[in-house]
């Protein structure tokens, strides 16, 4: 099934988290592949991959999306595309 959530609380957040773990709670992430799209800053960029992990997403399967992959990510099948909070206008320009 197809679906997109929508919180204006990031899944750094306590209550984004929480939010998006209960949208979530069904589904076995394992060996699904995540790409992570936030602002190219190293503490964010490894929090994000914590809770990608908390989620059940394997490590092999997490990608953050930064100007060394661009090409890399491009060829690849993602199940899940979460996009970051911020500023909206910074990481649609980063993207």
């Amino acid at each position: 099934m197809k679906r997109i959530l929508l919180t204006s609380h990031g899944i750094n957040t306590k209550l984004g988290y929480d939010k998006i773990a209960r949208a979530m709670v069904l589904e076995d992430n394992s060996d699904k592949k995540i790409l992570l799209i936030t602002d190219p800053v190293d503490e964010i960029q490894n929090l994000l991959r914590v809770r990608a992990e908390q989620l059940g997403f394997a490590k092999k399967n997490i990608w953050v999306l930064e100007a060394a992959n661009v090409n890399e990510v491009k060829n690849i099948a993602f199940d899940v595309i979460y996009v970051s909070e911020g500023n909206t206008f910074s990481i649609l320009a980063y993207m």
